[in-house]
Parts: C-alpha cells; sequence; structure tokens
C-alpha cells in the first residue's frame, strides 16, 4: 500500500479511482470551520483521496429569503476535487453522512444550514436517478460553484462537450466575492 493523503490506497484500487467534484457550502455557525471540518470528514473517509480545493468565496442565500433576511447569512462556498473508489449512489451517501456530523438535518432545502454538499460531477458520467442526477442539474446557473469549479480544473470539459472556462467567462458573477485564496485550508 502507498499512503495518499489520508488513507491508504492499494494498487488495485488506483486503478480503479474515479474523479468527482463536491460542492461545499455553509451558511450557518463559523462558516469556515463547518467547511475545514466537512472536507476533512470526506478526505479522511476509506476510498476517498481529496486532491484539491478552491478558494473560499461568500456569496448571497440563493432562493426567495423571508422578511427576515438577517436569518438568512451569505454562504461560504468552495469546491472539492476527490479520487474515490465509490459509485456515485456510494458517494452521495458519504456526503449525507457527512452533512449529518455536521449538523445538518435531513430534508432541509432552501433554508440556512450549517454544511450542504452537492456532488457536481463524477467523471463523464451523466445519469439521473431520483436523489441524484450527474451532472448536477442547476452547476451551470451557479457562480459559486462555476467559478471555484473553474479556478481547480480550468480545462475541464464538462459531460456533453461544453468547456467549464466558456461557461465561467459568460456566468454573472456580480454577487460573487472571493473571501480568501486557498490556503483557508491549509491541512490539505
Amino acid at each position: 500500500m502507498r499512503d495518499r493523503g489520508y488513507f491508504a490506497v492499494s494498487s488495485q484500487e488506483t486503478s480503479s479511482l474515479r474523479t468527482a467534484f463536491l460542492g461545499l457550502g455553509s451558511s450557518l455557525g463559523d462558516r469556515r470551520d463547518n467547511l475545514c471540518t466537512a472536507v476533512l470528514r470526506l478526505a479522511r473517509t476509506e476510498g476517498i483521496i481529496a486532491r484539491r480545493h478552491s478558494s473560499l468565496y461568500t456569496s448571497p442565500h440563493l432562493g426567495p429569503v423571508p422578511t427576515d433576511a438577517a436569518a438568512y447569512p451569505h454562504h461560504f462556498n468552495c469546491v472539492i476535487e476527490l479520487h474515490t473508489v465509490a459509485d456515485p449512489k456510494r458517494l452521495l451517501e458519504i456526503c449525507h453522512q457527512v452533512e449529518v456530523a455536521g449538523g445538518r438535518n435531513p430534508g432541509e432545502h432552501n433554508l440556512p444550514r450549517s454544511i450542504d454538499i452537492d456532488l457536481l460531477l463524477m467523471d463523464n458520467i451523466q445519469a439521473a436517478w431520483d436523489d441524484l442526477v450527474i451532472p448536477h442539474p442547476r452547476l451551470h446557473e451557479r457562480p459559486f460553484v462555476v467559478v471555484p469549479l473553474d479556478e481547480i480544473a480550468p480545462d475541464l470539459v464538462l459531460p456533453g462537450g461544453f468547456p467549464l472556462a466558456g461557461l465561467a467567462r459568460a456566468i454573472d458573477k456580480s454577487e460573487l466575492k472571493c473571501l480568501c485564496g486557498p490556503e483557508w485550508m491549509a491541512v490539505l
């Protein structure tokens, strides 16, 4: 076995590794710490190697905000690249476990939350299940995903043959702000 980051990977496993990109967000509590903790939990999961992570960004709450806008603070966002032996459904399960461990209540949608993890892309897989669609169906609409994804994988071609760089140039970034570079997560 060769040491690869936070866990050992056998030679057999390295030939079957898949590349996945995850979008992480947090809007409650210590948002930076929530993201760091989630990335570390993922990186320490057997069968996962965390490879790269983006800078840390902030963006407003997505979707309608009720009159009590203070209850909907700006999100901190990042994208990570990982290699894994897990299939898409298993990786989704792992992401849900990390969310719950980070204080998220299952079933929360469009509400402030301590951690949110979306499986954005996995290799060239294009698939739809009841609880998972790859690539993420709204990836192209979200600057807080497109910009950090372009930062760590500028040559990425999305399934279907569309270059990510073109999307990153065209998307409205007016409400997205970079808080700091990749050093925010210095442990990887």
